[in-house]
């Protein structure tokens, strides 16, 4: 069996003498010891193979005794064999060379391990090659002991890099055509963006959206626009949601990740684009962002002049951050505001709104103003 440094690999034995102790042991030292039932004469277990082994064959051997043995302790020798359970075989461990992170972003190390390696050979030729075509290579020199290197690279380009070991390769004796060690795959991936949920993707005016990148320069204020809207500053600080001012923009870490929550602009209902750039690396992708149309409902369509109207009204922009809305009918406008604690003698027209929430959902009533009689178009805004 070809087998890797740091990995486990499962071991199955038969016609052992049930009622006995079995000692699994590799490279000369027992890893797992146990007792088959009474009536059980399989089993299988599992071997964790050692870090830092040089390339070469180890033997594995499973054997019975009459009681078990320590862990980590040497292997019982064919001698001390109790019932006649005794097998042995030979797992080779092989090269293998990877990486600390199969995907990473432009500009960032990322680690290259090999292990396995004969310990004859002083150094490896790791050749890099980026979406297919040779790129570099990078000489690796091996630890004389434990068969290992270690050595760095920076992509500095999206795309596939693939590395491979051009100056050694290990045939395993059991199937010719299983070589080591196999190339190891890095993906590096544009810069890009999203927004942190669908029910955010849908936001009214003053409401918050977040969003998040990854894969921009680090340490690095982030532009935003939302349409032709610059919303740089209109990030948010804190966790809690309170009437303020935005407190500025956002900047990546050092990993070159942001994430930022964004109060949406005044703008018309509709659908935005979201862009983002960092440090003149704009985002590979865009998102949407869409600002939904207030509705209203009214308790009746007719109405006398001084008569009132119920009304309530959903999506209008938010009204914690300081937005109001108007009522505009035959080309008198009125704006939102407060009922009278005693309302006066004679009905004064206007639009009252007894409850503006966050979420853009306003209550409230019509004071109708003279108007002649009639069928009117009324029009409700935010401000």
């Amino acid at each position: 069996l070809a087998v890797y440094n740091g990995y486990s690999y499962t071991l199955s034995g038969s016609n052992y003498p049930s009622g006995t102790y079995v000692d699994v042991c590799f490279n000369g030292i027992v890893k797992n010891s146990f007792k088959l039932g009474t009536n059980t004469t399989n089993f299988a277990t599992t071997i964790p193979i050692p870090y830092n082994l040089p390339q070469g064959n180890y033997s594995v051997v499973a054997i019975t005794t009459p009681s078990p043995v320590p862990i980590n302790a040497a292997c019982p020798g064919i001698n001390e064999t109790y019932g006649g359970g005794y097998a042995n075989a030979n797992w080779t461990v092989v090269p293998r060379i990877f990486l600390n992170a199969t995907q990473t972003c432009a500009g960032f190390a990322v680690s290259i391990y090999g292990t396995g390696f004969p310990t004859t050979i002083q150094a490896v030729n790791v050749s890099v090659y980026y979406n297919g075509q040779p790129l570099k290579n990078i000489i690796a020199k091996i630890n004389s002991t434990t068969g290992e290197f270690k050595s760095t690279f920076t992509p500095t380009k999206y795309g596939t890099y693939t590395f491979k070991v051009t100056n050694y390769t290990y045939t395993y004796w059991y199937n010719s055509s299983m070589k080591y060690p196999k190339p190891a795959n890095l993906t590096v991936t544009p810069p890009r963006i999203w927004i942190n949920s669908t029910t955010q993707a849908t936001q009214i005016v003053g409401g918050l959206v977040t969003i998040t990148g990854t894969c921009f320069p680090p340490n690095k204020p982030v532009q935003v626009y939302i349409g032709t809207v610059n919303a740089t500053n209109l990030a948010l600080s804190g966790i809690v949601w309170k009437q303020s001012k935005p407190s500025g923009y956002v900047t990546t870490t050092q990993y070159g990740n942001f994430s930022g929550r964004y109060i949406v602009p005044l703008l018309p209902p509709g659908t935005y684009t979201v862009r983002v750039s960092v440090n003149g690396t704009p985002s590979n992708n865009t998102v949407s962002l869409t600002i939904p149309a207030p509705s209203i409902t009214l308790n009746t369509t007719s109405i006398y002049e001084g008569g009132p109207i119920k009304f309530k009204g959903y999506n209008f922009a938010n009204f914690s951050l300081g937005y109001t809305m108007n009522f505009t009918i035959n080309g008198l406008t009125f704006a939102c505001t407060t009922p009278p604690t005693t309302p006066p003698t004679t009905p004064v027209p206007g639009i009252y709104c007894s409850k503006k929430e966050y979420n853009g959902t306003v209550t409230g009533y019509i004071i109708m103003p003279v108007v002649k009689p009639g069928t009117y178009t009324v029009y409700f805004n935010s401000t």
